[in-house]
Formats: C-alpha cells, structure tokens, sequence
C-alpha cells in the first residue's frame, strides 16, 4: 500500500490554528473532529476510493477513505503518522495456505550467519521449531554505505545467498 504524501486541507490548516496545547492534544481533537463531522459507509477495500479532498468536502467515506483523511490531517500539524494493517484472528488464520495443528513440521533450514569481507557486515539466518510453532530471524547488516567497484561481486555473492536461504521450504507432513 502506497504511503500518501501529507495533503493540504483548507479546513484542516484553519480548524486547529493557534492550538499550542501538545501534539497529543491535537491528535484527539483531529480524530473528535473526524469522528463527530464525517458519516463512514461500509468498508470497501484497503485502498482509498476517492481524493481526499472530495472525500472532505462530502463529509462521508468508506473507514479506508476517513482513515487515510485522519493520517493526512494529522500529517499536516506535523504530527508523525502512518498507515498500518491489521486483521482480527478469525481473518488471519487461512487454514488451506498455513497448516494447523493436524500437520507436524518434518524439516526446517539450517541456521547460517556468513561474514560479508571480514568485518564490514554479516547475514545471519536463524530458525527453530517448538512443537507446532516455527520461530524465523533474518538479519542483514552491512557497515558501510558506499562499496567500490571491486566488492560488486563478492556483495552479490552475499545477497545470491541471502536470497537463496530465505527461500528455503519449510517441511511439513500430516500427523497419524
């Protein structure tokens, strides 16, 4: 989902002018605002379906339409604001993509940590299993910012490897 640029909202700059009361202060009354000035219809799907400003302007939206506004508002008094998506358990859990608790998990990849040139970075790949639930960490870390032309390769050896540890299978077989 694509992170929308802060929008400028004709209401938005002069509603809240002169309000030096925190950021915390303003957060409530941008949502009080939202929540008390806009209509919200059914969700619709994760993107927005309009332009925020004719979205404002109507005073209505879908919950993806009015969160986006309220990021964007927020945005506007410089208050740090982000979109994110979550889902509730029933909605998470895809029982034919993630295999529950009839199936044991039979081979897993081995661990890894490589060195990148010594000392100037490491990935390191760690996964275990505990019972039915499988643990992964995938960690790159590279020290400098800037590599001469001479450690292309041996830096795409390193990401060829990372690649290829990351899309290792895990095994599972049914349970008797």
């Amino acid at each position: 989902m694509a992170i929308l640029p802060a929008i400028p909202l004709p209401q938005c700059q002069c509603l809240f002018a002169g309000n030096k009361d925190g950021l915390l202060r303003d957060a409530r009354r941008i949502y009080a605002y939202i929540r008390d000035n806009f209509t919200c219809g059914p969700d619709q799907d994760i993107y927005v379906s309009d332009d925020l400003y004719r979205i404002n302007k109507a005073r209505k939206g879908a919950v993806e339409d009015l969160n986006m506004l309220l990021i964007a508002m927020l945005r506007e008094k410089r208050i740090n604001a982000s979109p994110d998506i979550r889902s509730t358990k029933p909605f998470g859990t895809n029982p034919a993509r993630y295999p529950g608790k009839q199936n044991a998990i039979d081979e897993l990849p081995r661990s890894a940590k490589v060195a990148y040139n010594g000392d100037e970075g490491f990935f390191e790949y760690l996964i275990q299993a505990s019972g039915t639930n499988v643990q992964m960490r995938s960690h790159i870390k590279l020290n400098k910012a800037y590599f001469p032309q001479e450690d292309y390769n041996s830096l795409r050896d390193l990401f060829a490897y990372v690649v290829k540890k990351q899309t290792e299978q895990i095994v599972f077989k049914k349970k008797k």
